[in-house]
This record gives structure tokens, sequence and C-alpha cells, in this order.
């Protein structure tokens, strides 16, 4: 079915299931009853787990190993959205079908949020996409680039948003949610000096990634972000484009190709054959694969993993 009758669909669907649902506000949690919460991808499924606690059930929309940017949700989906409490998301663009049925989901006792709210957004460069502009629009009608998580500074912005939602759907957990928020808080702000300390002394230097999800975390920390796609992995630079990108590597000695786990790796390979390099794996958080998930990796161990690849490709 193709995507804009399949949303047809699915909102008249909604809208049948939320007839005889009331418009809801804070939750009454009965004792051993958790805040049933969704989330759109890892990310914000992992963070909200860590804040929410023992007090919330957290399920992640995205399946693993999926690309949150392509992906869309199922009937079932939908259907058991509106029997949540709580449905957090990025907002931005990065879940293309979000603004399609956020009215119908709002129409029932659900409380949903983005969680890029009050955050200081990066307009995309259209010049760092192939062609000029990409599936998601490209500075154009996709104007600023969703991928805050990836920031350790802005994540702290993630996580106290998070525990805004969570409070305005129980009132009960303010306390517990609170406690929450300043442990990772404090952990963030430690994740972050440690990639300070460890990237010190590389500012002006070249991260060359599979696609522009790093755009924050170089500005964080005087990098520079050259991606071979745009803001989704899925885009593919023209011919013209690739051929730039390469001289561009090999004027300035870049060593390292980064691609991700998730995805094809051929282009990265194709262009670190070309100018000598080696290729290496750099994860922008938005999918884990299941064998992952199941080791228990998590956004801080997968950041700190991105460190350490990302210190031994600049020395």
């Amino acid at each position: 079915m193709p995507r804009m009758s399949r949303f047809v669909f699915l909102s008249g669907l909604l809208l049948l299931i939320g007839a005889g649902v009331g418009n809801g506000g804070e939750v009454a949690l009965q004792v051993g009853k958790k805040l049933q919460v969704y989330a759109s991808f890892f990310p914000l499924y992992d963070l909200t787990r860590k804040i929410g606690g023992d007090r919330v059930e957290v399920y992640n929309l995205t399946p693993a190993g999926t690309e949150p940017h392509e992906w869309e949700p199922t009937p079932r989906d939908l259907i058991n959205l509106h029997k949540a409490d709580l449905f957090v998301y990025n907002g931005e663009g990065l879940e293309h079908w979000v603004t399609r049925i956020l009215p119908t989901l709002e129409n029932g006792a659900l409380k949903a949020f983005a969680m890029t709210q009050g955050i200081e957004l990066r307009r995309t460069d259209s010049s760092q996409y192939p062609s000029g502009e990409n599936r998601e629009g490209g500075g154009v009608d996709h104007p600023f680039d969703p991928h805050v998580w990836l920031s350790p500074l802005l994540a702290r912005m993630i996580i106290a948003n998070i525990a805004t939602a969570l409070r305005k759907v129980d009132a009960a957990g303010t306390d517990y949610y609170n406690g929450n928020l300043l442990r990772y808080d404090a952990e963030l702000r430690s994740l972050d000096k440690e990639y300070r300390a460890r990237l010190d002394g590389f500012a002006g230097k070249d991260l060359v990634v599979a696609h522009a999800a790093f755009a924050y975390l170089c500005a964080d920390y005087g990098l520079r972000q050259v991606a071979i796609a745009g803001l989704s992995p899925e885009d593919e630079p023209d011919p013209r484009t690739l051929a730039g990108i390469i001289d561009y590597a090999r004027e300035r000695g870049v060593k390292v190709i980064f691609f991700e786990s998730a995805a094809n790796p051929r282009l990265a390979e194709t262009l670190a054959r070309e100018i000598g390099a080696t290729v290496g794996v750099l994860n922008p958080l938005e999918t884990l694969s299941s064998d992952a998930v199941a080791a228990g990796e998590d956004y801080f161990s997968v950041m700190r993993e991105n460190l350490a690849a990302i210190q031994a490709a600049l020395e």
C-alpha cells in the first residue's frame, strides 16, 4: 500500500479507536502498575528507561536493527499507542510519520511530547549533502538537523524533557523522576568531560562519516563533519559529490572513513580504497542490533565506543 494511502487508512482506524477515549491528563497509577510509555526509537527508549526507572514500562517502537528514518508504524503499533499513557518522540522530521498521525493520537488519552523542545537546532548546510539535498528535505523542506542526542550536552536537555513529560502524566512520581534526572545528568556531564579530555588538541580535524548525523557532536568538540550521505543513511551521493569527497579526504590526510554497523558499508569501503584509508564504525545510535541490546549496550556504552573510535582515527 502506498505510504499516503496507508496513512489515510491508519488515521481512520485510529479515529475509530479513539472515539471512546476521553482527553487525558495525569495518570493515577494503581499499586503495582507501571506507566506505559512508547518511545519512537532507541536513544529515547533507553534514556526514558533510565529516568522512568521502576515506575515505567518503556517500549521501543522501532525494531532492533531498523533505521528510524525510513521506518513507519504498523496498525498494531498505533493501536498500542492508543492504549499507552505517554509517547516520546524526537521531532524535527526524524520520524516522518509523526506529523500525520499525531492529531489522531491526541484525540485519545495519550500524551505526546517532542524531545527536541527547547533545544537550539542547527540549520542544515545543504552543501554537505549529495546534490545539495537529501530525501528528507536537505535544508529546504527540512531545514534543521534532528540528531541532537549525539551531543552529550544536548542529551542533558533531552533527559530534562523526558523528566518533564513523566511528571506531567505521573505527578506522584515527581521526586523519583527528579532523583533519576540528577543521577543521569551527572553521568552526561562526566561523558562530556571524557570527550573534551580525549579530543583536546584535535580541533579542526575531519570526520568522514556515512551520513550527516554527527554535526552536533562535532560542533561540541571542534571537529568537522564530512558526510558521504545526507540526513538519512539511505541517501547516496552522485558521482561528482563522491569525487569531491575523495579529493578533500586526500588533501586533508583522512585516515579512517566511518560507516554504520546497521547500514551498507559499500560507499565507505569504496572511498577508503580510493584514498588508501581504512574503515571504522561510528554508531549514530539510531538503532542497535538485537545482539547489542541483549548484551546490555546502552546510550553511554555506545557513546564511549564512539569516542574511542574517533580518538583512534584522529591520532
